[in-house]
């Protein structure tokens, strides 16, 4: 269907520089797509970190519940920030990252312990999450 006059005359009247509020929003919505993106990230190093999870409780169980709470920290963190603004948004970010150091730490500790090997990708997509969100936590 075609639209009705008014509707037409409202999109044709549009420019960024009649509506400088529209630039402010679609920045926010291109930081929120970045972050949406590390999000999903960080859910799939939840689950390439699972399994691990179990290896891991086998042999230490506190070390395992420590990885587990540091683990599910940092998309609770990063969805949080998502939504805040300011300084909130940056200490949610900077929680986030603080926690997948954490996770990291940990597997490196259970490696040199002999209960696992820790793959070369999993550090890798580790490293990029910490990366975007301190770089993130620093905008």
């Amino acid at each position: 269907a075609e639209p009705g006059p008014r509707l037409r005359a409202t999109v044709g009247a549009w420019s960024p520089e009649a509506a400088p509020r529209c630039a402010v929003r679609r920045r926010h919505e291109t930081d929120s797509h970045a972050m949406l993106r590390i999000y999903q990230t960080s859910l799939d190093v939840v689950r390439l970190v699972q399994p691990l999870l179990l290896d891991i409780g086998r042999h230490d169980p506190d070390l395992q519940r420590q990885l587990r709470r540091a683990l599910t920290s940092v998309p609770l963190n990063i969805a949080e920030g998502s939504y805040s603004r300011g300084r909130n948004r940056n200490a949610r970010y900077a929680n986030a990252t603080g926690s997948m150091r954490e996770v990291l730490a940990g597997l490196e500790v259970a490696e040199v312990l002999g209960y696992l090997a820790l793959a070369p990708e999993l550090r890798d997509r580790i490293d990029f999450v910490i990366a975007t969100l301190v770089s993130a936590s620093r905008a």
